[in-house]
This record gives C-alpha cells, sequence and structure tokens, in this order.
C-alpha cells in the first residue's frame, strides 16, 4: 500500500523530473533565466542557494485539500520569488506526509514548473491539478528562517 507521500528513489528522476517541466513549457525557460539573473543580483540568496536540497514527493488531497499554506511573496520584505510554503496546516495530507515544511519552495506540480509564475497563478495551477499531485520541491534554510520571521 503506498503511502500518501512517496519520495522518489531512482537516481537521476529529479534532474529529469525538472528537466522535463521545463520543456513541458517554453516560457518557464525564459522565466528560468529571468529569475536565476535576479538571484544572482542578490548575494546572500545566491550563495545559499548553492545549499539547496532538491527532492519529490506526491500527495493525495483530502477533503478539505492538501493543507498547504503559500506566501504571497509580492506582500512580503522577502526578496526570493517563487511559490513558497508558509504554513503545513495539522492533521492534513501535507502533514502526514511529514516532508514539507515552512519555507520550501514548490518548484513543479505534476511535472509543470511554476518557475516564474506569481502566486495566483501558481496557487490556481496546484489547485486545479487533480487529486494526486506529484510536488518537486526546494528547501533551504535561508527561505525558512525569512519564512517564519514574516510569519
Amino acid at each position: 500500500m503506498k503511502s500518501e507521500c512517496d519520495a522518489l528513489s531512482e537516481e537521476g528522476g529529479l534532474v529529469f523530473e525538472y528537466l522535463a517541466a521545463l520543456k513541458s513549457d517554453c516560457s518557464s525557460l525564459k522565466r528560468l533565466v529571468e529569475v536565476k539573473e535576479e538571484e544572482e543580483e542578490e548575494e546572500e540568496a545566491d550563495d545559499d542557494d548553492l545549499n539547496d536540497e532538491v527532492f519529490s514527493l506526491e500527495l493525495e488531497r483530502g477533503e478539505r485539500g492538501l493543507g498547504l499554506a503559500l506566501v504571497d511573496t509580492r506582500d512580503t520584505s522577502m526578496k526570493a520569488k517563487g511559490i513558497f510554503i508558509r504554513e503545513v496546516v495539522p492533521d492534513s495530507p501535507a502533514a502526514r506526509c511529514e516532508k514539507l515544511v515552512p519555507g520550501d519552495r514548490i518548484l513543479a506540480v505534476n511535472g509543470v514548473s511554476l518557475l516564474g509564475l506569481d502566486y495566483y497563478s501558481g496557487r490556481e495551477l496546484i489547485q486545479s491539478s487533480g487529486d494526486r499531485l506529484r510536488l518537486l520541491v526546494a528547501r533551504s534554510d535561508w527561505m525558512a528562517k525569512a519564512v517564519q520571521a514574516e510569519s
């Protein structure tokens, strides 16, 4: 029986999934370049990006959703752009997964890149992606601290 959250274990699977997400939408590649250029301008974020942990997992949507509260970075002092987790709702599919924490950045959903999307577009994509979602996620210590400081 599969758990609500199955991490990928195949070697190279994350790289393939990330590349497939970028290939699925040519404009994502342009957005990736723009995001990378912005990150290069931010020395602190740029140095810490090297320590990001990237992983993939699957979540099955519950009656009340996934149990993720997201951050709209436009309404914060955070310089980083993207779709970030503000909170994992207790006793939700995301909480039972035990892999997601505040500050995690959702890079792709079901192979579709979220890079460069605004908060509303990213949230809509997550909400409309079916009952079983495969998430590609990046975790960095500096972002977790930034999200906690904003909460």
